[in-house]
């Protein structure tokens, strides 16, 4: 039996070679030993690869960022998909999951306005952050009560890339 990269045998040599609980503990070697299984099959779902190509594509176009524009809005806009989609998902909505996502729509909309008020490359900065600070938000909800696993799954490497992108453009 095989426990968290730890082969668990009956001890074949004598008395003396028995741990207190009577088992043997050896480390089994595997090739995949340094690897976490969870990371490889979330590797491996599509929306990830999804979220990958979409956060790529917007690193191949590093234009002039707009204030106003697609990006700064769609941070809201996701913390909003997150409102909506947990109390489509729940038969019975809790008072919790409203009140945790009203205030993450609430965080990411001051965001996005702090971003319309302060110089344009201090709001490119604000952006990046919140959507790494939304990448937290996604990772946070990965157990899937709220949205879909495969929403996470996107939207982590997706919104990673998007704040790279920005922090990249405004250093150009």
């Amino acid at each position: 039996m095989t426990v968290h990269g730890w082969d668990l045998r009956a001890p074949t040599g004598s008395l003396e070679d028995m741990t207190d609980n009577g088992i043997e503990l050896t480390a089994r070697q595997d090739r995949r030993d340094h690897v976490h299984p969870g990371l490889t099959a979330t590797l491996r779902r599509p929306a990830v690869h999804l979220g990958i190509a979409l956060g790529v594509l917007n690193l191949l176009d590093l234009g002039r960022f707009e204030p106003a524009g697609f990006l700064t809005w769609l941070l809201p806009l996701l913390a909003l998909c997150y409102l909506v989609l947990g109390v489509a998902r729940r038969r019975r909505t809790t008072r919790e999951i409203l009140t945790r996502q009203s205030a993450g729509l609430l965080l990411f909309t001051v965001i996005a306005l702090v971003a319309l008020v302060v110089d344009a490359t201090i709001g490119q900065y604000v952006v990046a952050a919140g959507y790494l600070a939304h990448a937290a938000w996604d990772y946070a909800h990965r157990d899937g009560r709220v949205v879909p696993r495969w929403f996470v799954d996107f939207c982590v490497p997706f919104d990673i890339l998007i704040a790279a992108s920005l922090v990249l453009a405004a250093l150009r």
